[in-house]
């Protein structure tokens, strides 16, 4: 939500940010949170926006605590916001950029695989990386957005949520 009034951490680092203007970056989920919150004001509280305040409040959390913004490690991180940074980051990596290429799916699953136990929950990464046949070239149905194309998400799901 609040990538699209902020540039994504990637950016920052490609194009050499300032120390002070990356910690600025950090804070967008702290902005995505505060879009969450006007809408669960207007609408009230649902299960659906509590998963989504936890993903954008978490996604860029580590397993091991070094992510941010609240520096929180393992199981403490909520489980939805796990999945989104494992999607998030493979999503990232095989999608070109304008400050950078595509990583093929090999190099997107490698790079993922190197991550588990630091930077992404292990067990998720397993599997994630137990279903990736079905993202090489040839992804079923039930692993493709709306847009009709790979989702990550939906491929660490056993059923299409919202369909």
């Amino acid at each position: 939500m609040a990538n699209s009034q902020i540039v994504t951490v990637e950016t920052a680092k490609e194009l050499g940010l300032l120390p002070e203007e990356f910690e600025k970056i950090k804070e967008h989920p702290l902005v995505g949170i505060e879009m969450l919150e006007t809408i669960i004001y207007d609408v009230g509280e649902n299960e659906y926006l509590q998963f989504a305040y936890d993903m954008v409040l978490s996604h860029h959390e580590k397993w091991d605590g070094s992510g941010y913004p609240r520096g929180i490690a393992g199981e403490n991180i909520p489980l939805c916001a796990r999945i989104m940074a494992v999607a998030d980051a493979f999503e990232a990596l095989v999608s070109k950029r304008c400050y950078k290429e595509a990583c093929s799916y090999d190099q997107a699953f490698e790079i993922i695989k190197d991550s588990a136990g630091t930077h992404f929950d292990p067990v998720l990464v397993d599997a994630f990386l137990n279903r990736k046949e079905e993202k090489r070239g040839n992804v079923p149905r039930v692993c493709k957005n709306s847009r009709g194309k790979p989702s990550a998400f939906l491929c660490l799901l056993p059923f299409r949520p919202c369909r």
